[in-house]
């Protein structure tokens, strides 16, 4: 394939509009068939913003700031509400769940310090909000506080339960909150690093990876996290972090299709078969080669 068939077939968005917003995090196909994205800063004070791509019409459409719908708008001296993580989660009930998260600087500052200032009320990070749009109605809500002082790297909705499960940062705890009542609980550590995405399977159980790349699964009935001995593909040299989970969808045959973060494997899991179910590691689910367009540079 040919730069030219790729530009063709290609088209670039930026948004001048936005000159610290460096990041596109999460993009998901909303209930409502169109694409829904956050732009979001990673080494800039910026306050991530929702935005959805109508691909009947190829616009692009503003929808909100998480800044003004959490309360918790840009300010000096305070982590800002920079990111939109892989926490989008579209649902039946025509609404999409997402949660903030932080990795930005302060206004006027070149340094993130989350940790150093942890739990402070006037320079610390505030915490991740769970927040929800109305794909129909377009009234998007405030659920609450996910994680009071800490960032949200993953989160999956378990509909039936109507709870949301996220990974927090920095402490790398698992969390879960009730979307009806409110309120979040803090279901444990599951290790430093490891897990940027989440999936959850027919039963309600959630599961991630921790820094080994060995899955993890937390059974709602039970309301224990179990340490499961399967571990995602890798290189065999990477120990910790090792190659943790990047991305899962459901597959139509019933089965978890992933990919991972530093070595870019694929995988399929199979959570129903025996008591921590199977992990297929054949030749067509790994990526064999990684393709990357660099477009061309016009001044």
């Amino acid at each position: 394939m040919n730069d030219a068939v790729i530009t063709a077939a290609m088209k670039v968005i930026d948004f001048p509009q936005y000159p610290d917003h460096d990041c596109i995090w999460d993009v998901c196909r909303g209930p409502d068939g169109k694409i829904y994205f956050s732009i979001c800063s990673e080494g800039k004070a910026a306050v991530a913003q929702l935005m959805v791509l109508d691909p009947k019409d190829d616009t692009v459409r503003w929808i909100l700031d998480v800044g003004d719908l959490s309360g918790d708008p840009m300010r000096p001296g305070k982590i800002p509400q920079s990111k939109i993580h892989t926490t989008m989660c579209p649902a039946n009930d025509g609404k999409l769940y997402f949660a903030t998260h932080c990795t930005a600087p302060p206004p006027g500052e070149e340094l993130f310090e989350t940790v150093g200032t942890y739990g402070d009320d006037d320079f610390g990070y505030a915490g991740s909000f769970a927040m929800s749009y109305d794909t129909q109605t377009h009234e998007a809500k405030c659920l609450g506080v996910l994680a009071p002082f800490e960032g949200l790297r993953a989160m999956v909705l378990d509909e039936d339960r109507r709870v949301l499960y996220g990974i927090t940062y920095p402490k790398h705890h698992l969390h879960v909150f009730d979307i009806d009542k409110g309120g979040h609980r803090d279901l444990g550590r599951i290790g430093n690093l490891g897990s940027f995405g989440m999936f959850i399977d027919s039963r309600g159980r959630v599961f991630g990876t921790d820094d080994a790349g060995r899955l993890w699964r937390f059974d709602p009935d039970s309301n224990r996290i179990e340490e499961l001995s399967v571990r995602l593909p890798g290189f065999a040299w990477r120990q910790s972090p090792y190659n943790f989970l990047w991305y899962a969808v459901h597959g139509p045959d019933g089965k978890i299709y992933g990919s991972t973060y530093y070595d870019g494997h694929l995988f399929r899991y199979d959570p129903l078969v025996e008591s921590e179910g199977q992990i297929y590691l054949g030749e067509s689910d790994r990526i064999s080669h990684l393709f990357i367009y660099y477009p061309p540079v016009t001044t």
